[in-house]
């Protein structure tokens, strides 16, 4: 069973090397996916905004219009909701932040792969280093160059595992702290969106 962990340890080092493959890859799929939420974010909360206070500036028909704007923005088929220019902004709120919380539970791979990354390469140490002080046991040779080369290549896959726990761990807090500012940034203007209703409705 000792003579595997040298092989353990190599399988260690491929299953990490493959993973940050993977977190790079699936990092910057995520990163383009936020940054399509972003800027669709900001063209429909413009759009929203135009179609809302529309008839204050122009002479168009501010119903049809918020209720076209609802049907292209809401997804929601299963309540029948009221479509006029506040339950616009509330529902788009919903849809929002749904989008987002999918995309947080989607990124939550990294951060498992953050936690498990250490305690992975630290397996393929620890085999690594039984497989050395046992190969030491058969031969009965007490070589500390012999000892220190065996430990060494087995600190390989810790080092490997520290390594690709770092880089996750970037990658999920960048995905999560562009996320918050999408979010801050819808809330900020649907704050303002609502507000301006509330104002305009008490003046007239």
């Amino acid at each position: 069973m000792l003579n595997f962990g040298f092989g353990d340890m190599s399988v260690t080092i491929i299953i990490l090397i493959a993973l940050s493959f993977y977190s790079l890859s699936f990092y910057l799929e995520k990163l383009y996916t936020v940054i399509r939420l972003a800027r669709k974010n900001g063209e429909d909360l413009k759009k929203i905004s135009a179609v809302v206070f529309s008839g204050a500036h122009a002479k168009m028909d501010g119903k049809e219009s918020v209720s076209e704007l609802f049907n292209e923005l809401i997804a929601e088929n299963n309540l029948v909701l009221t479509k006029n220019a506040r339950s616009l902004i509330f529902n788009y709120n919903i849809e929002a932040d749904i989008a987002v919380e999918k995309i947080k539970v989607s990124i939550s791979k990294l951060g498992s792969i953050a936690v498990l990354a250490p305690y992975i390469g630290l397996f393929g140490t620890v085999m690594g280093i039984i497989e050395a002080f046992a190969v030491i046991a058969r031969t009965g040779s007490s070589n500390f160059a012999y000892v220190s080369k065996g430990i060494s290549e087995a600190l390989v896959a810790t080092a490997a595992g520290l390594f690709l726990a770092i880089m996750a761990s970037f990658f999920y807090n960048h995905l999560l702290s562009k996320l918050k500012l999408m979010q801050t940034f819808k809330d900020c203007f649907i704050d303002r969106l609502e507000n301006e209703l509330k104002e305009r409705s008490i003046n007239e």
